[in-house]
């Protein structure tokens, strides 16, 4: 293979495909980093002997994409072993497929596995946020070996009518406890613009599930909606804010 060939599939922009395609498979970074580096090294051996294997039949990029992606099923195979998806999520179609990979064997939340199939490259899932939670609770009966939790969908950050303060549930507050000084400085502008830009009833869940003790039951029925309601209600703001922080490059959630 021609040096100028090689300089080619080895660019700078293909490289950067690879580690951004490695960082997308796995949720934890250091994972990710991991992953890409095996890649690298792969690419590397037997004097680039899978380089060599590149003709004129694709572009560079997309012989580049098709190597990586066999590369990242090869590294998580010896990671994890191999995986297949149970029969039910395989019939429902990629999107199911995906949700499944990133909630069950990634260990993401449902939110997250939402924002990554409506915004991958080519969006896996064109349905609206309610009727993704709709449509995945046919996923949520699926057991889960690796992450048993993964079945529990029907209380998923459910509003709890516990007796304890719900300041102690405050996932906003959580967001913020993850961020070091300068990001948590950043990050609460973001959450108060974020705040200021929801509708009214919007901004009225928020303070009263967030910002008093007021019971999500009480909130539910002041609003003449059950609790389920209210919680698929939250779910969605919370996408909002997490949207609106990665936005501005506020990743470590």
């Amino acid at each position: 293979m021609g040096t100028s060939l090689s300089a080619e599939l080895l660019s700078k922009e293909n490289i950067d495909k690879i580690e951004k395609n490695c960082l997308k498979w796995f949720s934890d970074e250091n994972e990710g980093l991991e992953c890409f580096n095996y890649i690298l090294d792969a690419l590397k051996e037997d004097d680039c002997r899978r380089l060599k294997a590149f003709t004129d039949k694709s572009s560079p990029g997309t012989f580049m994409n098709t190597v990586s992606c066999n590369l990242i099923i090869d590294f998580r195979r010896k990671k994890y072993g191999r995986r297949r998806f149970p029969e039910v999520i395989s019939r429902m179609g990629e999107w199911a497929r995906a949700v499944y990979r990133y909630v069950c064997w990634q260990k993401l939340s449902y939110d997250d596995a939402f924002h990554l199939v409506k915004t991958e490259p080519e969006p896996l899932y064109t349905g609206t946020y309610d009727d993704y939670w709709n449509d995945i609770e046919s996923i949520a009966k699926v057991k889960c070996r690796e992450h048993p939790e993964f079945v529990s969908m029907e209380h998923y950050h459910d509003p709890q009518e516990g007796t304890g303060s719900v300041r102690d549930l405050n996932p906003l507050d959580q967001m913020i406890e993850q961020l070091g000084f300068e990001q948590r400085t950043k990050a609460l502008a973001v959450l108060k613009k974020t705040f200021l830009s929801l509708n009214e009833e919007d901004r009225f869940i928020v303070d009263k599930l967030y910002g008093s003790d007021i019971k999500p039951g009480q909130v539910a029925r002041m609003l003449g909606m059950d609790t389920r309601q209210l919680s698929r209600r939250r779910r969605k703001i919370l996408l909002t804010y997490k949207e609106a922080l990665l936005k501005q490059g506020i990743r470590n959630l």
